[in-house]
């Protein structure tokens, strides 16, 4: 009962606001988008953004990050981890002996 009464009440608050055109970025916002998705961007990384919508922006910069990793996985990593609960109880065992 509580999400369609959330849901309708969302829909009403934002109803305003989806009639508004998307506007681009000001440098203020695409700096502040770029510093809380990395580290302290450089006007170059930041000028790319300023024709773009708050949308436009993140898609941007989600279809440069990087899907691979730039390091293979380490050996240990491909193994079992040891089960320390199976340990545990093992030790819990031989005191209830």
């Amino acid at each position: 009962m509580r999400t369609p009464l959330i849901a309708t009440l969302l829909a009403v608050a934002i109803a305003p606001f989806a009639a508004l055109p998307l506007a681009a970025l000001e440098h203020a916002e695409a700096r502040h988008l770029l510093a809380r998705t990395g580290f302290s961007p450089t006007p170059g990384e930041i000028e790319p953004l300023l024709p773009l919508t708050r949308e436009q922006a993140v898609d941007a910069i989600l279809a440069s990050t990087r899907t691979t990793p730039r390091t293979a996985i380490p050996e240990w990593a491909n193994g079992t981890l040891p089960q320390w609960n199976a340990k545990r109880a093992d030790e819990e065992a031989q005191i209830k002996r």
